[in-house]
């Protein structure tokens, strides 16, 4: 199930609201990024928010349509309206959650929404902040450590939890018909991702995660990118250490490194090849594909 929130930040282009919401199950309006849906010519499943960004002529017409739910918030709260609508599309069952108008000339709240992917990652949800020049997802865990041995302490699967590698092949691709238009021309897609899959057997039942995060014996997290011409990838450690980074396919490789927080060492490098898989032991890693 994919949700697809869209706040009041940068607003995207049409054609890229169009493209995303085109894949959605669910559709939610963050307070004013209903300017933004009603601009592409879309209409929300959910309104939420404490409505002090939406034009009151809009929530007028938002209000006169019956399939909108609408879920309305006191100005004086705890949490930031895409905060409350990430909690929503987690509530909802969400195996994917894209967020976009969450970034813009708001300093405090790109970074408040960049560092909310965490509460996706560590429920296995796959989450991403995607704009016209960008795309950013968080992976790993700070709960998952390796031992000495190699097997996972208070993994996502749980210590009773053996976890075998589908193989390669078995990977979770965006698929055909789920490649995403940025920037400018729709010839610019974003074939973007792909993660591997793990089939989990915790004695009471099988599970796939399908999050592009699973504990395995080693505790091995594996992102697999798609080149788009002109983007950089960049890995940034959102924990204070992200231990035993690999990638293949990328100019830079990190062999094995660890990356601490504050390090600029996984900044802007380039692919090699037309895909590129970065995995690591431990910690919350920022993945991001940006362009100029």
């Amino acid at each position: 199930m994919m949700v697809l929130i869209v706040g009041s930040g940068r607003k995207a282009k049409s054609s890229l609201i169009k493209a995303y919401a085109a894949r959605a199950d669910v559709v939610i309006a963050a307070d004013g990024g209903a300017q933004w849906l009603d601009a592409a010519g879309i209409v929300p499943d959910v309104l939420m928010g404490d409505f002090d960004s939406i034009p009151p002529k809009l929530l007028n017409k938002m209000d006169a349509v019956k399939s909108i739910r609408r879920i309305q918030y006191q100005v004086a709260k705890d949490d930031t309206d895409m905060a409350l609508c990430l909690d929503e599309a987690l509530r909802l069952g969400a195996e994917e959650i894209v967020l976009m108008g969450a970034t813009g000339t708001r300093l405090d709240h790109s970074l408040a929404n960049l560092l909310l992917l965490r509460k996706a990652a560590e429920k296995g949800v796959v989450a991403w902040i995607v704009d016209e020049k960008n795309k950013v997802g968080l992976f790993g865990s700070l709960h998952a450590e390796t031992s000495s041995s190699g097997d996972s302490e208070n993994s996502i699967c749980g210590s009773e939890c053996h976890c075998v590698p589908m193989g390669v092949g078995n990977e979770i691709p965006m698929g055909a018909g789920n490649e995403i238009p940025m920037g400018v021309g729709s010839s610019e897609l974003m074939q973007s991702v792909s993660f591997s899959s793990f089939e989990c057997n915790n004695g009471i039942g099988k599970q796939q995660h399908k999050a592009g995060i699973a504990s395995v014996k080693s505790a091995v997290f594996v992102v697999v990118l798609k080149k788009i011409k002109g983007y950089k990838v960049s890995l940034i450690a959102i924990s204070p250490v992200v231990k035993n980074i690999t990638t293949l396919g990328l100019q830079y490789d990190m062999a094995g490194r660890d990356l601490f927080l504050g390090s600029t060492l996984g900044v802007s490098n380039e692919f090699l090849d037309e895909s590129a898989t970065i995995q690591f032991a431990s910690g919350l890693l920022m993945v991001m594909m940006s362009r100029d």
